[in-house]
């Protein structure tokens, strides 16, 4: 089936908690931004995280791509804790080489469906910007998107 769900704001981390949640084996993710935070406004993004380290404990295969603020390329430092925490998680974490940006918002499992758009993993991102992400439930473009991803995985380095 070939269908594409627009997700415009705030209806992207619903989608995305969905698929990670429905996720059996691998949940790979690359994103610039990504903020771990208890504040109030912050809540659900933390429950996406909470259901990702949960994934990682019992054996899915969960990556994350991301920019380390240290390349001075404006990374924000929101995502130092977060690699900590992802790290401490038993989530593979990688950047990409020399001063490469990290700036592909994907969110691929192997249940049916993935995310792709402008969303970072951040309250701002998800709770007030102007952003859209989209639903991908073609096979075809999920397979060009999971073979771009480990293409890419093969390039990184381990943070």
């Amino acid at each position: 089936m070939h269908v594409n769900i627009l997700l415009p704001d705030e209806k992207f981390l619903s989608a995305a908690q969905q698929l990670i949640e429905n996720a059996e084996k691998k949940i790979w993710i690359s994103t610039f931004k990504a903020e771990i935070t208890t504040k109030p406004r912050g809540r659900k993004l933390h429950h996406f995280f909470d259901t990702l380290f949960e994934k990682a404990a019992s054996g899915v295969d969960v990556r994350f791509m991301m920019n380390r603020p240290d390349g001075g390329k404006h990374v924000p430092i929101s995502n130092e804790f977060a690699i900590r925490a992802l790290l401490e998680n038993k989530i593979k974490v990688r950047r990409l080489p020399h001063v490469r940006c990290c700036h592909a918002k994907l969110i691929l499992t192997d249940y049916c469906g993935s995310i792709l758009g402008s969303h970072n993993l951040s309250v701002k991102s998800c709770l007030g910007n102007f952003e859209c992400s989209m639903y991908v439930l073609d096979p075809d473009i999920e397979e060009k998107l999971r073979l771009t991803y480990l293409d890419t995985w093969a390039t990184t380095r381990k943070i």
